[in-house]
């Protein structure tokens, strides 16, 4: 059988640093929270209310991720429902506690003017410079383990999608050092091309577009193997329409804040990557359906 990679103890230690300084920061919090700052009466209008609902909806999309552990699971069918479960649990309630957190202790107009690290700059107001610190710390833990957890699935996803026909097949090469992790490189050496040519907000940006774009693909797509995967089909479609909808909602906020992001956002998202697909396949001469056929 091929190896994956498989996520190692230094995952564990980033994930687990980070929700327990968040945690921390959260509960300590919530003695300083002032019940009249989460009065109605100072919240933003609807429209923005539904921006920043869009951009957590992004958020939680992450827990896709989990799925890419599934060749790796000894039991996927009775472990990845509840990795799934738990980690959406958990999520939740730190994502709770520290909006509460942020809210409760903090004006909207300081956190209109913060930039940066929001969650450095509140902890400081009530536990100091230690705060600060400790929030900036988890931060880059965050940021750690989300590259780390992402190049994880871009590694093993490269790897099966160019087994199948979709991507050159020096992308799923016998092996380098004992793993399939051509597919690492190549995807690490773009990201690191694209940090340094572009502004990482635009990217930010349309990478969370491009996102949603694929999970809506992917959960239409689903629907046609639901007697082969067993799903039920009604929480497919809900979940194809919800990030059609959060994708479109993205947009229109693209559109008002950053016009050019959202035009390179379709550019990039629909005709280029259509125009590389056509010219991929006249190139290589290589056809995803006639691969699915010797299976």
């Amino acid at each position: 059988m091929t190896e994956h990679l498989k996520p190692k103890g230094s995952s564990i230690s980033l994930v687990a640093a980070k929700v327990t300084i968040l945690l921390l920061f959260a509960v300590i919090g919530l003695f300083f929270v002032k019940g009249a700052r989460l009065s109605p009466a100072d919240w933003k209008p609807p429209a923005d209310i539904l921006f920043a609902a869009a951009i957590a909806f992004i958020g939680f999309q992450g827990f896709g991720l989990v799925t890419n552990t599934a060749g790796d699971m000894a039991h996927p069918k009775r472990d990845l429902p509840r990795a799934l479960y738990i980690s959406f649990a958990v999520a939740t309630v730190i994502y709770v506690l520290v909006a509460v957190t942020v809210i409760g202790t903090t004006s909207m107009s300081t956190l209109t003017k913060t930039s940066g690290d929001v969650l450095s700059v509140v902890a400081q107001g009530f536990l100091g410079k230690l705060g600060f610190y400790a929030l900036a710390t988890a931060a880059l833990l965050s940021t750690a383990s989300a590259v780390n957890a992402t190049l994880f699935g871009a590694a093993n996803i490269s790897y099966q999608v160019a087994k199948d026909g979709e991507l050159p097949k020096e992308m799923f090469m016998e092996k380098l050092w004992n793993k399939n992790i051509e597919g690492l490189f190549i995807t690490a050496a773009l990201v690191i091309i694209l940090l340094l040519v572009f502004d990482l907000a635009p990217i930010s940006m349309m990478a969370s577009g491009a996102f949603l774009i694929v999970y809506a693909a992917v959960n239409t797509a689903h629907l046609r193997i639901t007697k082969t995967t067993g799903a039920r089909p009604w929480p497919i479609r809900i979940a194809a329409v919800l990030t059609g909808a959060m994708f479109f909602v993205l947009l229109v906020y693209m559109v008002r804040s950053a016009p050019s992001i959202a035009w390179i956002t379709l550019v990039v998202a629909f005709v280029a990557s259509f125009a590389l697909e056509w010219v991929y396949r006249r190139v290589s001469g290589r056809n995803f359906q006639s691969i699915l056929s010797k299976r």
